[in-house]
């Protein structure tokens, strides 16, 4: 290995582990968690202490390198930030965090798959509602291609 490729995959480690610290770090202050919720269909519902979440994720079938919009909407009062950590379930496939906006009540966001080497590939996206004093999170799970 040259010396390049070695300062390049010290590098790429270091950020991912900062990544990583930073993604923990958030998830623990103050946060609770709400049961998961499998989105292939596009669509998914869960309650969690009286609070309804609702998601959509589109284009489905979800596919490697395509835009898609993940809407959510929620009962929870005071939301002041949505944001979502992408995650591959079986494999590391980078850091992919996107911030959702407020539009007319939903909270949207779009992102893009990134290319797996593997036929079908199960993605976890770790949604955190942030309000003043706690973070909820909802953790969607889908397969693409």
């Amino acid at each position: 290995m040259t010396y390049q490729n070695k300062r390049t995959a010290i590098s790429l480690f270091l950020i991912s582990a900062i990544a990583t610290l930073i993604w923990a770090s958030q998830l623990s202050m103050g946060s609770k968690s709400v049961p998961h919720c499998d989105i292939n269909s596009g669509r998914c519902e869960v309650v969690s202490n009286d609070i309804e979440y609702q998601f959509t994720l589109g284009p489905m079938p979800a596919r490697s390198l395509n835009k898609m919009t993940l809407t959510a909407d929620t009962e929870l009062p005071g939301v002041n930030r949505v944001w979502v950590d992408l995650q591959g379930a079986d494999m590391y496939m980078g850091v992919n965090q996107f911030e959702m906006k407020e539009t007319e009540g939903l909270w949207q966001g779009q992102t893009q798959l990134a290319v797996c080497t593997t036929d079908t590939m199960t993605w976890l996206a770790t949604v955190i509602f942030e309000t003043d004093s706690e973070q909820e999170i909802v953790e969607l799970r889908f397969d693409a291609r």
